[in-house]
């Protein structure tokens, strides 16, 4: 490739990825401040709780007026005794089988040619 067609290549490409770049850079710093704001705006309680394999995560525990706001409907739970206790199963009974004796059995009730 020529020296010529390599700098109009440069002259072309390195402004349009600055441009872009940039772009996309400020882009990310305003969502993250964003983010950051909407954090600091809510009033939400965060624990935190070891894992049984040595990393510690964050929890954020929400009320459900709080959850609400976010879009969350958490399931509605009432008392006990509305909860019905769960089916059983029906019992399935073997289906009943007639046992025929065996035609070559010694004690069968078939006459047997032999014993004449």
């Amino acid at each position: 490739m020529s020296r010529r067609g390599l700098l109009i290549r440069l002259l072309i490409f390195v402004p349009l990825f600055a441009y872009f770049g940039f772009g996309a850079i400020q882009k990310c710093r305003h969502e993250q401040e964003a983010a950051k704001q909407a954090d600091e705006a809510a009033d939400y309680k965060k624990t935190k709780h070891q894992l049984p394999n040595g990393q510690t995560i964050e929890v954020i525990e929400l009320t459900p007026e709080q959850a609400a706001e976010l879009g969350y409907k958490p399931p509605e739970i009432g008392p006990a005794d509305k909860v019905d206790a769960p089916a059983k199963a029906p019992e399935v009974k073997a289906p009943e089988t007639k046992m025929e004796p065996d035609a070559k059995a010694p004690d069968a009730k078939t006459p047997d040619a032999k014993a004449n």
